[in-house]
């Protein structure tokens, strides 16, 4: 029987990351109706996949500070377990928008600088527990300067008629 990690694995080698669905459900057989057509009805009463598979098996957090991060990850997901630390937010249904969410929660609890950058950088709680127990790179330092950009001016009756 075909199980979802094989369906997302077989989708990894033919579609970009972007076109994979984040939830996969396998099932038997489709609902039918008496006529041999696909049931609709029957379909949307089916059980929803959803994030609340986080954390239903891997190994629980080895720190407190992983316990945090997956705490957090778990409050931004919106799931009542909270998911392990090898779990893949993105493969828990996580977004930008919830990545942002999570990056603001982090740096309120713990009092530091955490972009969405770090976020997509390190997907997993074990991960980001790790870069931030290393401690993120000083972000108090200014940027590299951007490089300056021409200046634009309003070409002259002269020019509008030689061009």
């Amino acid at each position: 029987t075909t199980t979802p990690h094989d369906i997302r694995t077989y989708l990894r080698q033919h579609l970009p990351d972007h076109m994979i669905p984040t939830h996969i459900t396998t099932h038997h057989q489709l609902p039918l109706t008496p006529n041999g057509k696909i049931d609709k009805q029957a379909l949307l009463a089916l059980p929803k996949p959803g994030p609340e598979t986080a954390g239903a098996a891997g190994r629980p957090p080895r720190t407190a500070l992983e316990r945090t991060v997956c705490a957090a990850f778990g409050d931004a997901l919106g799931t009542d377990v909270p998911p392990c630390p090898d779990d893949d937010f993105f493969a828990l249904g996580g977004h930008s928008l919830v990545a942002a969410r999570l990056a603001n929660r982090l740096s309120r609890a713990l009092e530091l600088k955490l972009t969405l950058r770090d976020v997509f950088r390190h997907p997993t709680p074990a991960r980001l527990a790790a870069y931030l127990e290393t401690g993120p790179a000083d972000t108090t330092t200014a940027p590299e300067p951007r490089r300056a950009r021409p200046v634009l001016r309003r070409r002259t009756d002269q020019e509008r008629i030689t061009s």
